[in-house]
């Protein structure tokens, strides 16, 4: 996947479900925290790979949350708390 037409990017995690369904996964932050002065561009680049390349696979791009993993696969923002953007990581396999 291109990152800002100079860079790739390769997912950290290709996962397949119970089901059969294939999802790319790309985890950011550490300590709760977003570290990567990318992470904005990342989640572009997986998202457009992700429904335009390869309609049968999800993506999700993962954040830690205080005790708890979350995710979004609609829009990034820094600000975790959103419930509309960032949701449980348990959610993602159901």
């Amino acid at each position: 996947m291109r990152l800002e037409q100079k860079r790739w990017i390769f997912p950290d995690y290709l996962v397949q479900g119970t089901k059969g369904t294939v999802y790319i996964c790309e985890k950011k932050g550490g300590k709760n925290a977003d570290i990567d002065d990318y992470s904005r561009a990342k989640f572009e680049a997986v998202k457009d790979y992700a429904e335009n390349f390869t309609k049968d696979k999800k993506f999700a791009f993962i954040r830690p949350d205080r005790s708890r993993l979350v995710y979004s696969n609609t829009e990034y923002d820094k600000d975790l708390s959103n419930p509309d953007i960032w949701r449980a990581i348990e959610e993602l396999f159901e």
